[in-house]
C-alpha cells in the first residue's frame, strides 16, 4: 500500500486492528494455546497485519483476506516459536546439572516435512534396524550414515499433522483461506 505519510500509514493499521482481535476471538485460539497469553497474540497478529500493509498488492486480491492469512500466518508462527523446546531445550544438562546454555541463534526448529532421496533413507532405517538405534527423526537417521542434512527456512502453516494441535491448525487455516 502506498501512503503519504507515516501518520496516514499508522492510521490505517490502527482502524484494521480489529482484524486482530476478530481471528483470536473467532478461532478461539487462546483458549487452545496455554503457552501464549492474549497480549501475546495481539501482538503477533499485529506484527502480521503490520506485515500485510507492507506488502499488499490489489492484485492479490480484498485487503481484508489477505491481511487474515497474514495475521494468522503471525499468530500460528508465535505459537509455534514460544515451543517447549524453545523455551527449555537451549541448556546442556550432564547428570541432571546445567552444564552450558546453548547460544539460540545456533538453534532451528525444524518443521516437517522433511525430504531425502529414497534409497538414502531407506538405507538409513536398514541401518538402524541392524545396530538397534531409535532415532527421533529422518534427519537423525540421515546423519546416522554419515550424510548432510540441510536445512531451508520454512513457514509453520505448511503443517504435517501429527497431533490434535496440528489438526486444530490446520482446520483454522482452512476455516481462513
Amino acid at each position: 500500500m502506498v501512503f503519504t505519510t507515516k501518520e496516514e500509514r499508522k492510521d490505517f493499521i490502527l482502524n484494521k486492528q480489529y482484524l486482530v482481535f476478530a481471528i483470536i476471538k473467532r478461532t478461539n485460539i487462546f483458549f487452545m494455546n496455554a503457552i501464549l497469553q492474549v497480549d501475546d497474540l495481539v501482538s503477533h497478529g499485529t506484527i502480521g497485519l503490520i506485515d500485510a500493509v507492507d506488502k499488499y498488492d490489489p492484485e492479490k486480491g480484498a485487503f481484508n483476506q489477505y491481511a487474515r492469512r497474514r495475521i494468522l500466518g503471525e499468530i500460528f508462527e508465535g505459537m509455534r516459536s514460544t515451543d517447549h523446546l524453545k523455551r527449555t531445550a537451549r541448556k546442556k544438562v550432564k547428570n541432571g546439572q546445567v552444564i552450558e546454555t546453548l547460544d539460540r541463534e545456533q538453534l532451528w526448529e525444524v518443521y516437517t516435512p522433511q525430504t531425502f532421496i529414497f534409497d538414502q533413507i531407506m538405507e538409513a532405517h536398514r541401518k538402524a534396524e541392524e545396530k538397534n538405534i531409535t532415532v527421533r527423526d529422518d534427519a537423525e537417521l540421515i546423519e546416522l550414515i554419515g550424510l548432510p542434512v540441510h536445512v531451508l527456512k520454512g513457514t509453520s502453516l505448511n503443517i504435517k499433522i501429527t497431533d490434535p494441535f496440528d489438526l486444530i491448525l490446520a482446520k483454522l487455516l482452512i476455516k481462513e483461506i
